[in-house]
């Protein structure tokens, strides 16, 4: 084999890694650094860019546990469309989030990740 040839496989593997490393890393587990006050759960297709998220809010005001319900919104949105930006259902501002309450007091807000 000759060199050139060599370099030219040794690029196209190292070219066909990218992306992996981060996806295959165990000591990645794309949670936050600090434990979240409040549980949430996301709630949508892995294809769709509209989701819900499901807030156990213990009856505190939003500004409480606004950050629980950002971060799985923000996990699903890079991993699956490549941006961080959503689009938040709000009611006015950008941080007037419409909020619905289940019978059991969860917190159900909703958003659409933004195309990059």
């Amino acid at each position: 084999m000759t060199p050139r040839l060599s370099i030219i496989l040794l690029l196209c593997a190292g070219l066909a890694g990218c992306g992996t490393v981060q996806r295959l890393n165990p000591f990645s587990t794309w949670q936050p650094e600090t434990p979240l006050p409040y549980g949430a759960n996301l709630n949508g297709d892995r294809r769709s860019p509209e989701f819900t998220v499901s807030v156990a809010t213990r009856g505190a005001p939003i500004e409480a546990w606004r950050e629980s319900a950002r971060f799985p919104a923000t996990r699903h949105c890079l991993r699956r469309f490549g941006s961080s930006v959503i689009d938040w259902r709000t009611d006015g501002g950008p941080e007037d989030w419409v909020v619905r309450y289940d019978s059991d007091g969860t917190a159900v807000v909703s958003g659409r990740c933004a195309a990059r």
